[in-house]
């Protein structure tokens, strides 16, 4: 299985972080350590969504997609839209 993830840091609630995962409980294990090094600032995280794929070209694209020009002009909506885009429940 595939993981996309967005973390929400516990200090500062308007930083957000996305990615993607094969072993979740690890990698967030990893941001909260500080392995990171465009997460460590704004530790510690948690988990505030998350997606499963069978394909990891599935989660690679899904992940990406928020991540677009077109897609931060959205805002916060630009999650649910790609959600919809997937045929994900929202």
């Amino acid at each position: 299985m595939h993981y996309v993830y967005r973390l929400r840091s516990e200090r500062l609630l308007n930083q957000e972080y996305t990615g993607s995962t094969s072993d979740l409980k690890n990698r967030l294990r990893q941001h909260n350590l500080g392995q990171n090094i465009s997460t460590a600032p704004f530790r510690p995280w948690r988990l505030a969504f998350c997606a499963v794929f069978e394909s990891p070209a599935t989660a690679r694209a899904f992940e990406r997609y928020p991540r677009q020009p077109q897609e931060r002009r959205l805002g916060a909506n630009a999650f649910g839209q790609t959600m919809a885009k997937y045929s994900l429940a929202v």
